[in-house]
C-alpha cells in the first residue's frame, strides 16, 4: 500500500505488508518485483496481515463502543 492516511495503523512495512511512498513508481515496481521473487516472504506477510485483520474490531464492536460512549455522556 502507499503511505497515506492511517496506513501505518494497520499495515506495518516489513511485518504484515509493504508500504511504499506515494507517487514513487520505482519503489512500487521494486516492491512488486520483490514479492514475485520472494513468495515465501509474501506468504509470511499475508499470514500476518490476515492475523492483523482478525484482531481489528468488527462493525458491531465499533457500534457497541459508540453507543456505550453516548450512554456515558448522558449519565
Amino acid at each position: 500500500m502507499t503511505d497515506v492516511g492511517l496506513a501505518g495503523e494497520v499495515i506495518v512495512n516489513g511485518e504484515n505488508g509493504w508500504v511504499v511512498p506515494v507517487d514513487n513508481e520505482l519503489a512500487f515496481s521494486a516492491t512488486l518485483l520483490y514479492i514475485v521473487l520472494h513468495p515465501e516472504e509474501a506468504g509470511r506477510r499475508a499470514l500476518r496481515a490476515r492475523e492483523t485483520l482478525a484482531s481489528l474490531p468488527t462493525a458491531e464492536d465499533l457500534e457497541e463502543r459508540v453507543v456505550e460512549s453516548w450512554k456515558n455522556l448522558i449519565e
